[in-house]
């Protein structure tokens, strides 16, 4: 197996992991976020990019948060997708920022395109077409409480097209982990959301459940 060593030591390696063609060559590449990486006395995070060149990966670039606050963590790289969310030509760089609520989908690779904001506390993320209209769509998990979608193409300062929440009593931690994939093979990705800390029994703590949303083209999951 091939390894993958953080560039820096406390950085948080590996807080969520994306692969796609971001390059637009043949091979995909590996995205690692590293939230909790610091820089002076401020844990920013950063998001790193490794290409594959047989037999082994090349630390492609590393990419920090566009947009700097006051906060001791901007939480950027606790979620890392790729997709082409922004309707151009290339797929993009998703990356969540949960310490300054925002999702930024870097346009056609890194930042020399630009990138678009979303303003969402989203923790994961992911890319896919969940609403029928043949565009990637961003669906991220917020604050451990709901999972909010995007509609794509996105575009800076969209608000969430709809929201999904779990049973009450059945919640906590809904979000921690997030995932979509077309399991019923209609040409639509189903929402898989993860609350390992649920339970619906008082004296028993730690039980977990899983939500599975499913989509349909006349209506949101």
């Amino acid at each position: 197996p091939c390894e993958l060593l953080p560039p820096d030591n406390q950085s948080g390696f590996g807080a969520d992991v994306a692969i796609g063609d971001l390059d637009g060559d043949v091979g995909d590449e590996v995205v690692v976020g590293a939230v909790a990486f610091t820089s002076g006395d401020k844990t920013n995070g950063k998001v790193y990019v490794y290409k594959y060149g047989n037999p082994t990966f090349t630390l492609s670039d590393g990419l920090s948060s566009p947009v700097r606050s006051k906060r001791a963590s901007d939480g950027f790289g606790s979620g890392v997708a790729t997709g082409d969310v922004t309707g151009g030509p290339a797929p993009d760089l998703i990356v969540t920022a949960r310490g300054i609520s925002k999702v930024f989908a870097f346009r056609g690779y890194f930042p020399s395109n630009g990138y678009e904001s979303l303003s969402s506390a989203g923790f994961k993320v992911r890319a896919a077409d969940v609403d029928g209209d043949t565009n990637a769509d961003v669906v991220t998990s917020v604050s451990s409480t709901s999972v909010e979608v995007f509609s794509g193409p996105v575009s800076t300062g969209q608000a969430p097209t709809f929201t999904l929440t779990s049973v009450a009593g059945l919640d906590k931690n809904f979000g921690q982990d997030l995932d979509t994939t077309d399991l019923n093979e209609d040409s639509l990705a189903e929402i898989i959301s993860g609350a390992p800390n649920t339970s619906n029994c008082p004296s028993v703590r730690g039980v977990g459940a899983t939500y599975i949303f499913l989509s349909a083209v006349t209506s949101p999951p």
